[in-house]
């Protein structure tokens, strides 16, 4: 028998996602804005900070549990 929590858990997580997803877009844009306002070299080395910031981001949302 199931207790139904799996489907909690679920339905949990398909709410998350797109919440996730604007929280890592986020972070891309703000991290790149800082970086070019802090006087990043171009835009182009900027925008490498951002997915930088991106990605650890992106860990952090994947192990996070």
């Amino acid at each position: 028998m199931t207790d139904g929590r799996g489907d909690e858990r679920a339905s949990r997580a398909k709410a998350t996602l797109p919440i996730q997803a604007l929280a890592l877009l986020a972070v891309f844009a703000v991290t790149t804005a800082i970086a070019e306002l802090a006087g990043a070299a171009n835009f182009g080395t900027a925008m490498g900070i951002g997915q930088v910031a991106f990605v650890i981001a992106l860990v952090y949302l994947l192990l996070r549990r």
